[in-house]
């Protein structure tokens, strides 16, 4: 942000640049980037809840909306949704699970500093990706991560060891 700092057409160039080269595209992304980086293509893409309704992808934060939204956004070019929805379970749109409509949850802590709890959802994601995960097993290395930093001051402070030992932790559930 703001959104006009890189023109928007960066965004499909470079995920349909980084598939044509054989490499993942995930983003998190709202606006003109985000349709933009649709175009291109992407692998994951992660929105919270009061983005996919700002952005007009779901009519209400109820849960049959919020589904309805991710199934715009993988038809849009997305082949993985991932709706993070604050302390409740993040919804998951997966092209790999025959288009499936799953659940996950993390451990259940009292937040201590909800900021940056999605930052480090997608990061951890993203290295769960890179270094071969599956796409479920990188986002339960994400969910942990994400629900590790809500417990601390201080943005993504959780260590390596300890986020993999929560990773253990997490539900997928249709």
């Amino acid at each position: 942000e703001p959104e006009d700092v890189l023109e928007a057409d960066m965004y499909r160039r470079l995920a349909a640049d980084l598939r044509s080269n054989g490499k993942l595209a995930i983003a998190d992304l709202t606006g003109s980037p985000l349709r933009a980086a649709l175009e291109g293509g992407l692998e994951l893409l992660k929105i919270s809840h009061e983005e996919l309704v700002r952005e007009g992808y779901a009519a209400s934060d109820s849960l049959p909306d919020l589904i309805d939204g991710a199934r715009r956004l993988h038809a849009a070019g997305a082949r993985h949704v991932l709706v993070s929805r604050a302390a409740s379970p993040a919804i998951l749109i997966s092209a790999t699970e025959g288009s499936a409509e799953l659940e996950l949850a993390g451990p259940v802590f009292e937040a201590l500093d909800e900021r940056g709890t999605g930052d480090s959802l997608f990061a951890a994601t993203g290295v769960g990706l890179a270094r071969g995960m599956s796409m479920i097993d990188a986002l339960r290395l994400g969910m942990a991560a994400g629900a590790l930093n809500a417990t601390r001051r201080g943005l993504g402070t959780g260590t390596r060891d300890e986020i993999e030992r929560l990773g253990a932790h997490v539900t997928v559930r249709a």
